[in-house]
């Protein structure tokens, strides 16, 4: 069900953007004719603040990441402004 909140709710990417996320030492791109990746990654928060590791890489489409966001096992989550 989608959450109705604003700030948590759906959001759309701009076409010009570009997010990669690797779950797992997979990368994981969402291919230009697909609605939807094949296999979404499955990132799990715990009750007790445990989380899937991740990263996720943000920037223009053709270019470097400029922005990035990462998850540790231990609940911490980091985001850093790229060269």
């Amino acid at each position: 069900m989608p959450v109705k909140d604003k700030l948590l709710g759906i959001h759309s990417i701009p076409d010009s953007s570009e997010l990669t996320i690797e779950v797992g030492g997979k990368k994981m791109v969402r291919e230009e004719d697909e609605d939807d990746v094949s296999h979404p990654p499955q990132i799990v928060i715990s009750t007790n603040g445990d989380i899937t590791p991740f990263t996720i890489y943000i920037g223009k489409k053709g270019k470097s990441p400029r922005y990035v966001i990462k998850g540790d096992a231990d609940g911490t989550i980091s985001s850093k402004l790229l060269g």
